[in-house]
C-alpha cells in the first residue's frame, strides 16, 4: 500500500510542478480526441518507483543471489539507468549514492536490477541471470494488477485518476520493451535508430515537430508518406515498410460520447452514465503485422474529474488487430459514475470530465477527451 500511496503523491507533485509545455491540455483544446502526453520525468519516476516497490515485495525474498553475485550486481548497476535504488531518479541533481556490497547481495536489489536490464535490453553478466530475469518478469503482470486493484480501493482520492493512468503506460513499456525516453516509433518495424535520428534532424531543420505515431496513423497514407520522405531528404530508407508498420495498427476514434444521469432509488443518489461509441478503422497492409496478430489489443478506458483528478469509472475494450478497411468496426461502452462527485470536481461552465484511452500493448497511441457534464 505504501508503494501505491507514495507513487500517487510523486505523480501529483510532478504534474503540479511541470512547466515543460507537456502538461495536460486545457479544456478548450480538448473538444475532440487528442493525443495524451506525459512529461518524460513523470513516466520515469512512476515507472522507477512502482517497479522498485514491486521488487521489494515478499514474492522475491527467495530470488537466488549466488556466491560472488553481489559483485556482478554492482557491475551491472553501473550500466543501468537507475542503479540499485531510486535515489538517482528522485534526486537527479545529486547523482547516485554509494551502495555497499551488502545491499548488492539482497535479492530485492537484484530483482530491481534485472527489471531494468530487461527493459533496457542490457547485456547480462552470466547465463544464470537469463533464467532469473524470466522468473522475475513473469511475475510482473500479476503484481502490477494487485497494486492497481489496491489503488482502486478508494477511487475518490485526489490524484488516483493520474496514478491509474500510469499503470497502463507501464504495461505498454513492458509490452514493447522501450524505455520512457525512447520515441514510440522505435517499437515499429523499419524505424531504426538511424531513421528516427534523421527524422528528428529533418524536422528540426524545417522548424517542425517530430512526427508522432498518432499523427502518422491519423492522417492518410499518402500524407504520411510525403511527410516521411520530405524529412528523410532522399535517404535510403524503406519508407513503405515504415508505413506498413504504422498502418498495421488499428486506429480508434470516439464517434459518440453521451452523458445522462438518473436517481438510483436503491442507493438514494444520482448516478451518471457515459455512453461511448468507439469506431475502429483498419488498413490493408502487406507487411508490418505483429507476430501476435491473433491476440487482441487492450484499450483501457478511464474517466476522471477535472479538478481533483479522482477516478470516476474504468473499463477496458478489446480491439482486434486485424480487420477490413471497407468495414470499420464499432464498440459500445457504458460507464457509470457518481454524479455528485463528477459535478463537484467538474470545474466551471457547467463542468466536465476527462476521458482517457490508454493502449496497453503499444506506446504512442494514448488519447484524451473532455466530456461536458451539461
Amino acid at each position: 500500500m505504501f508503494g501505491v500511496n507514495e507513487a500517487r503523491k510523486l505523480i501529483t507533485t510532478l504534474l503540479e510542478d511541470d512547466s515543460s509545455g507537456n502538461a495536460p491540455t486545457n479544456e478548450k483544446e480538448l473538444k475532440e480526441l487528442k493525443p495524451f502526453h506525459r512529461p518524460v520525468r513523470v513516466d520515469e519516476v512512476s515507472l522507477a518507483w512502482l517497479l522498485y516497490a514491486v521488487a521489494n515485495t515478499h514474492e522475491f525474498d527467495e530470488l537466488p543471489v549466488r556466491h560472488n553475485e553481489e559483485h556482478l550486481n554492482e557491475a551491472l548497476s553501473e550500466d543501468l539507468m537507475w542503479g540499485a535504488d531510486v535515489s538517482s531518479v528522485l534526486n537527479p541533481d545529486h547523482g547516485r549514492s554509494h551502495v555497499n556490497l551488502d545491499v548488492m547481495a539482497d535479492p530485492h536489489t537484484k530483482c530491481f536490477l534485472l527489471l531494468q536490464a530487461y527493459l533496457e535490453k542490457a547485456k547480462l553478466p552470466i547465463s544464470d541471470y537469463i533464467n532469473d530475469t524470466r522468473t522475475v518478469v513473469d511475475q510482473i503482470p500479476r503484481l502490477l494488477a494487485a497494486m492497481y486493484y489496491i489503488a482502486l480501493d478508494d477511487t475518490t482520492i485526489a490524484g488516483n485518476f493520474d496514478l491509474l493512468c500510469q499503470f497502463s503506460r507501464i504495461r505498454a513499456i513492458f509490452a514493447t520493451r522501450t524505455m520512457v525516453d525512447a520515441d514510440p516509433l522505435s517499437q515499429l518495424s523499419g524505424f531504426t535508430n538511424d531513421a528516427i535520428r534523421r527524422l528528428a534532424n529533418g524536422a528540426k531543420s524545417r522548424k517542425k515537430n517530430m512526427p508522432s505515431l498518432w499523427e502518422l496513423r491519423s492522417q492518410s497514407r499518402a500524407d504520411s508518406a510525403a511527410l516521411l520522405k520530405g524529412l528523410l531528404k532522399g535517404q535510403r530508407f524503406d519508407v513503405e515498410r515504415m508505413l506498413d508498420s504504422v498502418y498495421a495498427t488499428p486506429l480508434y476514434s470516439v464517434e459518440e460520447a453521451k452523458v445522462s444521469h438518473e436517481v438510483d432509488k436503491a442507493l438514494g443518489k444520482s448516478v451518471g452514465k457515459l455512453a461511448i461509441t468507439v469506431e475502429i478503422q483498419y488498413e490493408n497492409v502487406k507487411r508490418g503485422r505483429s507476430r501476435d496478430e491473433d491476440t487482441p489489443l487492450t484499450l483501457t478506458v478511464l474517466l476522471g474529474t477535472r479538478l481533483q483528478k479522482s477516478l470516476l469509472a474504468h473499463s477496458t475494450l478489446s480491439l482486434p488487430r486485424r480487420g477490413e478497411k471497407a468495414s470499420p468496426s464499432k464498440k459500445k461502452l457504458e460507464l457509470k459514475f457518481d454524479w455528485a462527485v463528477a459535478n463537484a470536481g467538474g470545474g466551471e461552465e457547467g463542468g466536465s470530465m476527462t476521458l482517457r484511452f490508454l493502449m496497453e500493448d503499444l506506446r504512442g497511441l494514448d488519447t484524451e477527451l473532455v466530456v461536458p457534464l451539461s
